[in-house]
């Protein structure tokens, strides 16, 4: 574990993609990605970076913490921690099309020692993130169930972002 000078551990960052009808959750510092669920090591301190790769949506996990907005081309940010165990419900609550009632995930918040497994396996066993993957989920389409994935490429959130960032540019 990291601990920062102040005795806390270091927020563990995982980055949040918006598509549409689901969000990709990527680990940078565990190379997993996954769609529609988030595992977490419940009482560390989350650190969330949102883009959009369409358009706007708002990300929120009720029991958790607050709601941010996720935007084509800019990076926000959402700080909060499961204190404890347990599955809690999260959700875009931005309407954007025909699929968004289908936009829910999981945070799934488990002990420290299980966390460290769970990535491992999916480091391990995930189906590895390539172009056609990504492509994939692009599409407009709802995930019928959560989706793991691994060897993801390092710094695709800057990536994706830097994308959209060059398209608003071009229209300009």
């Amino acid at each position: 574990k990291t601990i920062s000078t102040a005795g806390q551990e270091e927020p563990l960052t995982i980055d949040v993609i918006a598509l549409d009808w689901k969000f990709l959750f990527l680990y940078p510092d565990g190379g997993v990605a996954t769609v529609n669920e988030i595992v977490v090591p419940a009482g560390r301190p989350l650190r969330f970076r949102l883009t959009s790769q369409t358009v706007m949506q708002s990300f929120i996990v009720p029991r958790l913490g607050g709601q941010i907005y996720a935007m084509a081309g800019m990076r926000t940010q959402l700080n909060f921690a499961a204190d404890r165990p347990g599955v809690y419900r999260g959700l875009n609550t931005q309407f954007n099309g025909a699929g968004f009632q289908h936009q829910k995930f999981s945070v799934v918040a488990m002990p420290d020692r299980e966390y460290r497994h769970w990535l491992t396996r999916r480091a391990a066993d995930g189906q590895p993130f390539d172009d056609n993957v990504l492509k994939s989920l692009m599409r407009k389409s709802a995930a019928q169930r959560p989706l793991f994935f691994s060897k993801v490429p390092p710094g695709l959130f800057e990536h994706l972002m830097m994308v959209n960032m060059q398209k608003e540019e071009a229209i300009r």
